[in-house]
């Protein structure tokens, strides 16, 4: 956990498990608060009173972050909530120093996907706008037991300062609507996605799909949108 970068720092496991990565971090972390909801396993981790690490069972979704200061989030993240995840990190990162998760390979593509391939998207521009993602290394499937059909990624996303500022829930609800037209050229995905019209818009933008448009792009296309 080379990466995680937690001596010293305080630190939320999501996932803690049977407490491998517990242990692992320790006796380099100030203060660990490790997050299993499995009960029977949360019960273990307690009776082995692992120092300065405090066991929650509970569904890490359902915790509020707002308690913590400056964690260093880390977590082995399952597929199927790997974007809720992700979003609820995102949004409360207020409380965060840095995030190291460890997920499904094409999952973790969406979050450092270049522009224009077919893994960018929404999830990449929003991730992207607050933090710098860093694909660490690959894990072979056969590493896990029972082994999954896929590899997984190690990243790791270090909080910056917004290079743009907007209305967060009102300018990417606007990304959002036009990545489910992400097929479509952009007029096609404004009109359909939005009440907008794309008066005042230059041909070449408009002809382009929404994957073709970064970060940046978008803000000056949504405050041109809004003007109108």
């Amino acid at each position: 956990m080379d990466c995680a970068h937690v001596a010293g720092e305080s630190v939320i496991e999501i996932g803690a498990g049977t407490g491998v990565v517990t242990r692992l971090i320790g006796a380099q972390a100030r203060h660990i608060t490790a997050i299993e909801i499995d009960a029977q396993l949360a019960a273990r981790l307690k009776k082995e009173r692992m120092p300065n690490t405090v066991v929650r069972q509970g569904d890490f979704l359902t915790v509020s972050l707002k308690e913590f200061s400056n964690v260093v989030v880390i977590g082995n993240i399952p597929y199927a909530i790997s974007t809720a995840i992700v979003r609820k990190l995102v949004s409360e990162r207020a409380s965060i120093k840095r995030i190291v998760l460890t997920l499904q390979k094409e999952f973790a593509q969406r979050l450092y996907a270049e522009t224009g391939t077919t893994q960018y998207g929404a999830l990449t521009l929003y991730v992207g706008c607050y933090f710098d993602v860093t694909k660490e290394f690959v894990i072979p499937a056969r590493f896990f037991t029972p082994a999954p059909r896929v590899s997984s990624v190690v990243v790791v996303l270090e909080k910056k300062k917004p290079s743009i500022a907007v209305d967060e829930q009102q300018f990417f609800a606007f990304i959002n609507g036009i990545f489910r037209y992400r097929r479509k050229c952009l007029k096609n995905a404004i009109a359909h996605a939005t009440q907008y019209k794309p008066r005042g818009i230059d041909r070449k933008t408009l002809m382009k799909r929404p994957a073709e448009l970064s970060l940046m792009n978008y803000h000056q296309l949504y405050s041109k949108l809004k003007q109108r």
